[in-house]
């Protein structure tokens, strides 16, 4: 099974891979560009990375599981940097993240360096 598409270390979006339609009788659901959750550990940075609106899209259930997810494997988790500068772009495209969450991912990111 392939990996799921990446560029410069960042899921490609679904948006731009062409994915076909499969139908189900269930409803849409939410598909995590990163999965599994557990390969995010404890750190702040890669949580609120997971978490944000750009890293998640609302699918057809028959996309994202017939196809998606059987497809390919996860995307690799980014490195810490990668992660904490797209979240830093999100800010200030308008993604809200709490201010309790940015400074927990603003000390680990000054740790970290």
């Amino acid at each position: 099974m392939a990996t799921y598409p990446s560029r410069n270390g960042l899921a490609i979006p679904p948006q731009e891979l062409c994915l076909p339609y499969v139908e189900s009788d269930r409803p849409p659901d939410n598909h995590h560009l990163y999965w599994p959750a557990k390969q995010f550990g404890r750190s702040a940075i890669l949580w609120t990375f997971r978490g944000l609106e750009a890293n998640q899209e609302m699918m057809e259930w028959g996309t994202h599981h017939e196809y998606v997810h059987r497809r390919w494997t996860n995307a690799p988790r980014p490195k810490i940097e990668v992660a904490y500068n797209f979240i830093m772009e999100q800010l200030d495209m308008g993604e809200e993240i709490s201010s309790k969450a940015l400074r927990s991912i603003r000390r680990e990111y000054e740790r970290r360096k």
